[in-house]
């Protein structure tokens, strides 16, 4: 392989990486908000918020790359 493609590959690699952890994270606050959604609790509705925020943060933060 070129050396010269190497650390773009490397780079591509990482990226994938940090992509699926993002996607993880973001499944996981995604299925925290919708248990927070049915219980109902409206001590929990900030915290639903919060989490809905962020996930569409991460979701936009995805797509603009």
């Amino acid at each position: 392989m070129n050396n010269y493609l190497s650390p773009a590959v490397a780079l591509c690699d990482s990226l994938d990486r940090e992509t699926g952890l993002l996607l993880r994270k973001e499944k996981e606050l995604t299925d925290r908000a919708l248990k927070l959604a049915e219980a109902g609790k409206s001590k929990s509705n900030w915290e639903l918020q919060g989490l809905l925020g962020l996930a569409a943060f991460v979701l936009g933060f995805l797509a603009g790359r």
